[in-house]
């Protein structure tokens, strides 16, 4: 018997399997290609470029993606109120901030104005550089550059052009004329001009829990707001360093000014003390001053202060060492110049007893 191999037969057979095995490699290929494509969109869209950067006197700095990994950028939405933005880096440090918590405007695309026709103080952009020679000589709040406030001029602004509450995405651009003193007490006056300034960042957002016990000087300076949360101690105190029993607290806020509170130690609960011009205003005032302007003292205790200027005192536990009041104060030396509002709650050092 004869053996008849259809040799075309096996052929085809054999072809066929490795077409179909092309095809099957082929739509495997794919899929892989597809998944890696996928995998690569969703990592774009969950962790966006950051982009924080700016030309500081010429000098070009970012805190957004580095090759170094040294730098460090970063949003915060607070409340939807404040947003507040930082830029950390091996020579250099960035902050901006606009609006407030304690304030019902919402943050919002648009242009946010520094100096001039700003309504709130809060809205700053501060920079500080860490080579300066200048600074280490003073507490961080004079070393920092700083737009002034309280300027007559638009000093700087911050333009929001798209907030992507989605995505949480901020983005924008900012620039401005910035301050420091080199002595304080010749008003001396360093300024960097920062220009070209941008941002693109993804923001967290938190709610800020305030503490109704907490330490706390607020008030409006000539229509701006003044807030400092943290006036205790070891900043404010009793002592008799001045030759007077006296309690002085010291507050500083986030951005622009100093307020300084002082009456005697036996100030009682309920009562209301008013200036005089018979020598107590010695013991007895409120000063405020302007770190970021030349520094001069924008209201201070004089013997001609009006008779309209307070401090009533809520609450005085002389045991605890915690006082609470409420304050108003004009200078009658310079028309206009008042601070309305006034409030304050310390724990206080006594160094007499």
């Amino acid at each position: 018997m004869t053996l008849t191999f259809n040799f075309t037969h096996i052929k085809r057979k054999h072809t066929i399997k490795m077409n179909t095995r092309k095809i099957l490699n082929f739509v495997l290929l794919v899929s892989v290609i597809n998944l890696i494509s996928c995998s690569k969109d969703e990592d774009e869209v969950s962790t966006p470029q950051k982009v924080l950067k700016a030309t500081v006197n010429g000098k070009v700095i970012e805190f957004g993606n580095s090759t170094t990994g040294t730098t460090h950028a970063s949003a915060t939405l607070w409340d939807d109120k404040r947003l507040v933005i930082i830029g950390q880096g091996d020579d250099d440090f960035l902050r901006l901030t606009v609006g407030e918590v304690f304030l019902d405007h919402h943050i919002q695309e648009g242009n946010y104005k520094i100096g001039t026709v700003q309504d709130n103080l809060e809205t700053n952009i501060y920079f500080l550089d860490y080579n300066d020679t200048n600074t280490g000589n003073g507490p961080s709040y004079i070393d920092v550059y700083g737009c002034n406030v309280l300027s007559n001029d638009q000093v700087g602004k911050i333009n929001i052009t798209k907030l992507d509450t989605e995505n949480k995405v901020v983005s924008g651009t900012f620039s401005g004329t910035l301050f420091r003193w080199i002595d304080i007490a010749t008003g001396e006056l360093k300024i960097v001009e920062l220009e070209g300034g941008e941002f693109s960042l993804p923001y967290t957002e938190k709610s800020e829990d305030l503490n109704p016990d907490r330490n706390l000087i607020s008030a409006k300076v000539n229509g701006y707001r003044f807030m400092s949360e943290d006036p205790g101690s070891p900043e404010s105190g009793r002592s008799t360093s001045s030759g007077i029993d006296k309690i002085t607290i010291n507050g500083y806020d986030g951005n622009f000014g100093r307020m300084k509170i002082s009456m005697l130690s036996t100030v009682e609960t309920g009562n209301s003390y008013r200036y005089k011009p018979d020598g107590s205003f010695q013991s007895l005032g409120v000063s405020f001053q302007n770190r970021i302007n030349l520094p001069e003292d924008l209201l201070s205790n004089n013997p001609n202060q009006s008779n309209d200027s307070y401090i009533s005192i809520i609450t005085h536990d002389q045991k605890a060492n915690i006082i609470e009041g409420k304050f108003y104060i004009e200078n009658s030396e310079i028309e206009g110049r008042r601070i309305i509002d006034g409030y304050f709650k310390a724990n206080y050092i006594d160094s007499v007893e």
